[in-house]
């Protein structure tokens, strides 16, 4: 019994280092994004380095910061939704939902020196979706969206 409550004892220990080491690995990726994102600084901040073969450049550069805050996003999202853990834990938790809150309204407000470029890089004036045709020329739920070109991209 003695050796049971022993191992017992260092299992919990190191499921609870193992927590610790994944939450400061968490932080030292996210924080970055999340706070410089969060200040309004984050395409002051973030440097983004491109191959010299890169196929346009400056819209690369450009949807850079929102995919960094989608995969940042996205990868803490699990967590952000958690409740409990220790104390240390739900108060970053809760920090970083703080945080998140300010980022969305950064990156969704055109007045903002963060503001995201949502149309993929690309020189949209409009994005419609439209019914098409499909299924062999039948009418069915596909969708397709239109640019000003007229380039469909099927969904």
């Amino acid at each position: 019994m003695l050796v049971f409550s022993c191992y017992a004892a260092i299992t919990v220990s190191a499921q609870s280092n193992d927590r610790q080491l994944w939450l400061q690995q968490m932080d030292k990726m996210a924080r970055p994004v999340i706070v410089s994102l969060a200040e309004g600084k984050l395409k002051e901040k973030m440097p983004v380095e491109l191959t010299k073969t890169v196929d346009d450049a400056a819209n690369r550069t450009a949807v850079s910061y929102l995919e960094a805050f989608g995969r940042t996003l996205s990868g803490i999202a699990p967590w952000l939704n958690l409740e409990g853990g220790s104390s240390e834990e739900a108060a970053l938790r809760q920090q970083y939902r703080q945080w998140t809150l300010k980022v969305i309204a950064n990156a969704v407000n055109p007045a903002s020196k963060d503001y995201l470029k949502w149309n993929c890089g690309k020189p949209w004036t409009s994005v419609k979706v439209e019914r098409t045709k499909c299924c062999g020329g039948s009418s069915c739920n596909g969708f397709a969206l239109k640019n000003k070109w007229e380039t469909n991209y099927e969904l």
